[in-house]
């Protein structure tokens, strides 16, 4: 049993060290994309990561005329 904890904490560890510079480059787009740094910045919780896969889901700022149209897209509006 110990051995495999001991290969899985070694393989975490691997992935881990794999997964470093893509984050890094993550990150660093985030926070030069005006978008991704305001949503970042707008709502609570939400980091650079998830701002940067909120913003391209989104598509832009020119997708949506209004706040509302994106609440709508999001499924956020109670009314829909």
């Amino acid at each position: 049993m110990r051995v495999q904890i001991d290969v899985a904490l070694a393989m975490l560890e691997t992935l881990d060290m794999q997964l470093h510079a893509p984050r890094r480059q993550l990150v660093t787009t985030a926070r030069h994309l005006r978008g991704a740094k305001t949503l970042a910045d707008a709502i609570y919780g939400v980091g650079p990561i998830t701002a940067l896969a909120l913003w391209c889901w989104l598509g832009g700022a020119n997708r949506f005329g209004s706040c509302r149209k994106v609440v709508r897209f999001v499924g956020l509006d109670v009314t829909v």
